[in-house]
Parts: C-alpha cells; structure tokens; sequence
C-alpha cells in the first residue's frame, strides 16, 4: 500500500513481502546501525501471540523471509507478549519487553552469540519495578535506555468498558491540563517517557521522567536515533492530527531538550509511532496504519530537522612553550550556548608517550572551547569553532600546537568583584586575554561569592573583562610588566548595578499582615521561570531591562494573585515598590481574574485565558474543600438583555472548561449578570474595561476562618 506523503518532496512507502502481511500486525521496527538487519514484533503465528522475528536485506535490496527468534520468544516456555526491540549499535545485544513470568511486563535484553540470541535476561532494578515498563530504547553508546511506563495521572475509567478493574480497562480515558492551560483528551492508554543512565560501575541508574517539553500530554514509543541526541516518540498533542503522531527533538550539549516538532510531512488521523533512522542512510522506517492492520513504512529522503547530528574528530598537541617538548595535560571542553555562557560537557588527557597528542569528538554546530590545564603550567584556552554545520568535515587538525608557559613565569591576578552601592560580592564571569601574546587565559570563569584567581605569565599586558547579569560591563587593563618578581595584582572591582528592582511585599488582605507565599514568575522575554519562597512575606526579585513580566503569588487557604511587571519604561536601576494582598479562601470571598479574556460579543475562550484558568484548576485541587460560584460581568454598552445573556455564556464557557479539567462539577455554579453589578462607574473606557470581568467567590468551605 502505497501512502501519500504530505509533501510530494518525499516518498513513503509499504515495504512490503515478505516483511508485511494482509492479516497480521508488523510493528515496532528497529534496525541496525548499517540498515541491513530488521527486527520487528508481529503476531503472524497461530497463537496470534505478540512474538520478535529478523530479516536481513541482501545486495539487490529485498529483505529475506523474518525468522522468528525462538530463543527469545520460547523462553520458559513462550510468553503471550514479546515486543518493542530495540538494536544496540553493534546489533549484538537486543533490548525489548515481555512478560515470561508475570503478567506485568518488563525488560529484557538478550547478547547475540554468532547466529543465535542468547536466553533473555532481565534488565532488573530500578529499571523495571511493579509497574508496566515497555518499548525500550537503547543509545549507541550503550549508556542510556529510554523506555516507557503507564500513566494513570488523569486517567479517567471508563464505566461503560464490561470490565471494571482499572488495570484490564481498555479504554480509559485520559485528560491533561498543560502549563499553557490546554487540555488534551485521548480515549485509550497514555505512557509517560523516562530515561535511566548507567553508572560508572556499570550498573543502571533510577529512571527519571522526561522533562515536561517532551512529557506535555499523552506519550508513547521513544527512539533514541544512533547519533545519542535524536528522540522521536510518539504524543497526543493540541495541534496534532486527532491520534498518535511522531514528533521530534533534540538533546543540545547543555542537556536540554528541544521543543518537539511534529513530523507532518508523514503524520496521518491514524497511529504514527515508532521511528527509526539508521545511520547508514537517508530513510526512515515507523509504523502507521496499512491497508488492513498496522504495517512498517518507510520515507525518503528526510527534511533538513530529521537530519542526524553530525560530528568531527579534533586532535591537537600540548607542548612546552620553551623546550617544545609534549605535555600530559587534561584538556576541558567547553560548549558556548545562545545567552553566550561556556558549559562544560567532557574532558580529554594528552600524555607524554602519546607525543602531547589529545582527541575529542565534537557535534557540529557549535562554538567550543578547549580549556588546558597541566601541572606546574598556566592554563590556556584554544577556540574551535563548528558551528557551520554544512561543512563535512569528520576530522580537525588544530593548526598550531597549543604551547603552555611554565608556571615559574608567573604572577597572579586576584580580583574581588563588588556591587558598588551595597559592597555585597557579585558572581561575576571573567575574561581574561593575554593581548601581548593573543591568547585567551580564561573563558568566563565564575567568581564564586566575588572572588576570582588565575596565574598570568611575566612580561605580559591583558585585558580583563568582567560581566554580570545586572550590572554594567567593566573592562580594564593588567600590566605585568611593572610588576616585580612574584608580586600579584591584587584589585577590588565594584560593578555599578543597572537592573531593575521589584521590592515585593505578600499581605493577608485582610489583616494586612505580612503574608509567607510562593511567588512564580516568568521573563516572557525568553520564557525563563523562577519559584522562590518569601521570607517573612517580602521577596526582592532583580528583573532585566525592557522586559515583561508575568507573577503569580500563592499561599495555602488563600486565592491566588495574578499580575504583570514591565521594565521597558524605566531607567538603569529603578526600583519597585508592590504590595499586593491575598483573600483569604472563607465564605463569599471574591477574586478578579485579569486575563480572562473573550472576543468581542463572544463567548469563546480566548487561549491565552487557559494559562489563567489552569491556576484555577489547580487551587481547586490543593483546597479540595471550596465551593466557587463563576461570574461573569460586562459594561453597559448595549443592550441590557443581550448583556445579561452574553454574560451567562461566558460563565458557562468557564465552567465547561474547568469541568473538562476534572473539576468536579459539583463544586462550581456559573452566573451571568451582565451590567448588573459594575465595580466602578461606566463612565470612561478604562473604567469599562475593570467591569467586563470574571470573578470567582466562595459559597461553601469547611475551612473556618
């Protein structure tokens, strides 16, 4: 069955006999790392029971009859579930799951010896555990397993299913409410995403959750690609196409997850999932829905975003700057990321019997720098830069050996870094660069609590360059030159502070005594996100320039509050002064939501209103015990009956959307009073604006206050 690729640029394609049948299930492909060796679940067996088979690919480019790998799918006497293999790089160990002596189901893996899989093993603790863990996904390094377990968070029974037990219901459903407030339903299973690593004794570490970019809603299958930085896996999505459909992202060298992409050029209303890119080739194998069943596809060529990374091999040679003779050192590579920071991500030795020779594999499409330090010597930096991606290079012979001055002609550079209004120490990063011999000493290195050293040559003149978040450059000058003979420079530096300043105060609205909270706030700027604590209801927060703001106070048994803070009018250093005042949850306390918003004589949510209303989901569910009326007020402009009716509408919008999220309806009541209940007089437009509202009030809690 031939399907058709949503851009004609790329081919998908059935693969076909004798891989893919009419009356039998192919799922789950996996593929060595040359693309010749297949291994893939199917149920093509009288007991219809989920078993592995393996089929090669000959030189004409036609795969042989799959063999079913009895070993495997007959240990301790067969198990009615053998599934979601998963090659390792040398395609001589293969990791899938199964249950042989349970009905819970766990991970194997079993070690090829010659032709034949050897007797499965279980991967063991903590990676398997009481729960369902599935479809495994080893990386090429062999040191991190992706794989997936049930999620029951949200997970709503489904009471018309014949069977009752949660664990054998088939059809439950699942609703999420993501951090924007988006709510995603999916009638059937949903998985969450994890990842354990291996230690250095070699053992498996505790699994983690994936981070909440990748597990957003209903997750199922990761793949890990042969280059250890491509996930694709398969999620149920706002913006999908109705069922389960593959996305992408990418680990960068910091150790960040990217923001999946969704693969629509392939993704179909029907299940897409389980991915596989080998490294040999420009095609990609998943499974979607065939003619009848589930069959394995495959598409060529790929778009630029499912290109695998790409890498070069740097050597370089650490000599000694006056005899030339090679160094043993340990050579610190550092990643320059988008904010401009250095990240350290490995380190490489160069020895002596190896002439002072070092290598390091690096991605491409970055910007690096090779710190070098070794005894009795002074540090160097050497900069390497690949960020252009469409150069194939796979090896990089640094030009010039990299030649350490021996530590006897040093000096050093001690320097206490200071804000200049309160003498408070700043962590600041400096840079310092030898200018006399055109070399970077050091590359943003941190000043812990304010104080910085390093050692610099004699006979010498540098720059340093200090840089701190909120705070005005400084650069200056160093002259070891006038310097006697094992004298320092010693230097204070105080750094004139430009940031803004938000003095934060969190009162009882009623007392108005000072209020502990949390306060959460983010930059929109970049969409950084910061929780911190009050400490006796006052919290500082220094924000950046021309920016905006977003925060939310919280406290228990109190409403939340909403509110923004921009900077983008005041000067260098100004400062902020904002109380702001929590209702305590009791009977007929009342709460304004600024950002619930509805077009214009609407009653459809804008979206930006979920990310206010996902705050109201949550505060029902930590005070489980209230009672909220929803109500919702307009301006008099209009007719009075249509006003009232408009308002009714909206309250009832809200009120579907929290009872969406699982709130139970029960505890809500919505109400529509139109231009009924003005807060201030009608008589300017801002004063319309405050009166076209949603509020909230309590009519029942067992809270007594």
């Amino acid at each position: 069955m031939q399907l058709q690729a949503q851009d004609k640029n790329y081919q998908v394609s059935n693969i076909g006999d004798p891989i893919n049948t009419k009356r039998y299930v192919e799922y789950a492909p996996t593929l060595s790392t040359n693309g010749k060796t297949l291994i893939f679940q199917s149920n093509n067996n009288e007991e219809r029971h989920w078993k592995l088979y393996e089929s090669t690919l000959n030189d004409e480019g036609k795969w042989s009859p799959p063999q079913a790998l009895s070993s495997i799918n007959n240990y301790q006497g067969g198990a009615h579930y053998v599934a979601g293999p998963s090659l390792s790089k040398n395609a001589d160990t293969l990791y899938f799951c199964a249950s042989y002596t349970t009905d819970n189901r766990d991970i194997y893996y079993s070690i090829k010896n010659g032709n034949t899989w050897g007797e499965p093993i279980s991967i063991g603790s903590p990676v398997n555990s009481d729960q369902y863990e599935g479809f495994p996904s080893i990386a090429a390094d062999g040191m991190s397993l992706y794989f997936m377990r049930r999620d029951t968070t949200g997970e709503v029974k489904n009471y018309k299913a014949k069977r009752k037990n949660p664990l054998k219901n088939k059809d439950p459903y699942h609703i999420k409410v993501g951090e924007d407030g988006k709510i995603t339903k999916y009638k059937g299973i949903c998985y969450v995403l994890y990842v354990s690593h291996k230690g250095t004794n070699g053992t498996w570490q505790t699994p983690e959750a994936l981070p909440n970019v990748i597990n957003n809603g209903c997750e199922k299958c990761p793949r890990i690609m042969p280059d250890n930085a491509t996930l694709i896996f398969s999620s149920i999505r706002k913006g999908g196409k109705g069922n389960f459909d593959l996305y992408v992202s990418t680990l960068d060298l910091t150790g960040k997850w990217t923001m999946p992409k969704a693969l629509d050029f392939i993704n179909t209303s029907k299940k897409d999932q389980l991915a596989t890119i080998p490294l040999s080739s420009n095609v990609m194998y998943f499974n979607t829905k065939g003619r009848r069943n589930a069959d394995i596809f495959k598409v060529s060529p790929l778009p630029d975003y499912l290109q695998l990374q790409k890498f070069t091999r740097v050597e370089g040679r650490v000599i000694d700057s006056l005899t030339k003779k090679p160094v043993e050192a340990k050579v610190s590579i550092l990643v320059k990321d988008s904010a401009n920071k250095n990240t350290p991500i490995q380190a490489v030795s160069s020895f002596k019997e190896k002439d002072g020779k070092f290598a390091a594999k690096l991605r491409r499409g970055y910007k690096y720098a090779l710190e070098i330090k070794a005894k009795n010597y002074l540090p160097l930096i050497r900069e390497v830069d690949l960020s252009d991606n469409t150069v194939d290079d796979s090896l990089k012979k640094l030009d010039n050996h990299i030649a350490l001055p021996p530590a006897h002609l040093s000096h050093s550079i001690r320097l206490t870094i200071l804000n200049k209004e309160t003498n408070e120490p700043v962590e600041a990063h400096v840079k310092v660069i030898n200018t006399s011999k055109n070399r970077i000493v050091t590359l943003n290195t941190v000043a812990v609590e304010g104080k910085y050293s390093t050692a610099v040559e004699s006979q010498s003149e540098y720059t340093v360059e200090i840089t701190a978040l909120g705070y005005d450059f400084f650069q200056g000058k160093v002259d070891t030159r006038k310097l006697s003979r094992g004298q320092d420079y010693i230097a204070t530096i105080s750094l004139k502070s430009n940031a803004n300043k938000l003095l934060l105060t969190i009162v009882d609205k009623e007392t108005g005594k000072n209020l502990s909270s949390l306060v959460k706030y983010t930059n929109l700027n970049n969409n950084r996100t910061t929780t911190k604590a009050t400490k006796e209801g006052k919290l500082t927060v220094f924000l950046n320039r021309d920016s905006k703001y977003t925060f939310e106070a919280n406290a228990k048994g109190y409403f939340f509050q909403s509110f923004e803070v921009k900077t983008d009018t005041l000067k260098p250093g100004d400062v902020i002064k904002l109380t702001v005042a929590l209702e305590v949850l009791k009977m007929n306390a009342k709460i304004v939501l600024n950002h619930i918003n509805f077009a214009s004589g609407s009653s459809k949510l804008d979206e930006d209103s979920y990310v206010e209303l996902a705050k109201v989901v949550q505060l029902m569910e930590n005070n489980k015990d209230i009672k909220l009326e929803i109500s919702a007020h307009t301006d008099n402009v209009g007719v009075y009956s249509r006003n009232m009716r408009l308002s009714r509408q909206r309250a009832q919008s809200v009120f579907n959307y929290l009872i969406k999220t699982g709130v139970d309806k029960k505890r809500l009541v919505s109400k529509g009073y139109g231009s009924a209940r003005p807060l201030v007089p009608n008589t300017t437009k801002k004063n319309k604006a405050k009166n076209r509202r949603v509020e909230f009030k309590v009519i029942g809690t067992s809270t007594k206050k």
